[in-house]
């Protein structure tokens, strides 16, 4: 049934049990815990999915996302930098560089350009 997220993260759970490395698996159940605000467990998938590829756009780029809301600046800049180094023009990375630095309130920084 459409909307219903307990069916789909027992769906997607039965799924990795099959194949614990299923990428798409992965991904689309740390989106739907991030879609929950369940931060922890959004990060534990997305974390998978970087270490079975480091070359995952989606997954570093998600990953970031996760850290940024958890508020772990450090860990969020360092995937942000990963995605960029593989996608130079990925708007999310790029967004969230510049909402962490806002947020950082780095003094004389008032203007970007």
């Amino acid at each position: 049934r459409l909307g219903d997220a307990k069916k789909a993260v027992l769906s997607f759970e039965g799924a990795l049990d099959l194949d614990a490395n299923h990428a798409p698996t992965l991904l689309e159940l740390g989106h739907l815990m991030y879609r929950q605000s369940r931060w922890h467990e959004a990060e534990t998938h997305f974390s998978r999915l970087c270490d079975l590829s480091s070359s995952n756009v989606a997954a570093l780029r998600s990953l970031a996302l996760v850290k940024f809301k958890q508020n772990k600046f450090d860990a969020c800049r360092q995937r942000c930098n990963d995605t960029l180094k593989l996608d130079p023009l990925n708007s999310d990375a790029l967004w969230l560089l510049a909402e962490m630095h806002r947020q950082e309130g780095a003094p004389g920084d008032d203007c970007w350009f």
